[in-house]
């Protein structure tokens, strides 16, 4: 394989999807509501190295998606909802512990946990 296509491909999907974030961390042209396009989107700027891009996705997450106790709100797929409902919290709460947002990973491990032993009641 070629490592230098596979780079180069890499990096212009990357500049294809910064190029649609906005100042507000959203999505341009993308109105609805749905926590699916946006929850992978944070580790992945950070991933990339990009950081403020990352801070800001991250910042959007938490102002439209994210409630108090941790959990989060507007998840539209089906499959999300009914096989992996915890599948974005990992994913925001490792996002926020390498972004340096402790206070929001904190939250929403908080409420991972509190699933968990919700869930080992249940067994009991």
């Amino acid at each position: 394989m070629n490592l230098r296509l596979l780079n180069g491909h890499a990096a212009a999907s990357y500049r294809w999807i910064r190029a649609r974030l906005d100042e507000e961390g959203g999505w341009r042209g993308y109105p609805e509501r749905d926590l699916g396009a946006y929850f992978k989107a944070p580790l992945s700027f950070h991933a990339t190295g990009d950081r403020p891009a990352a801070e800001l996705c991250l910042a959007h997450v938490e102002r439209e998606y994210l409630r108090p106790d941790g959990s989060v709100a507007h998840i539209r797929n089906p499959k999300l909802i009914d096989r992996h409902p915890l599948y974005p919290h990992a994913h925001l709460a490792l996002a926020a512990a390498r972004i340096g947002r402790p206070e929001t990973a904190e939250r929403i491990l908080g409420f991972l946990a509190q699933h968990r032993q919700r869930l080992a009641q249940a067994v009991e």
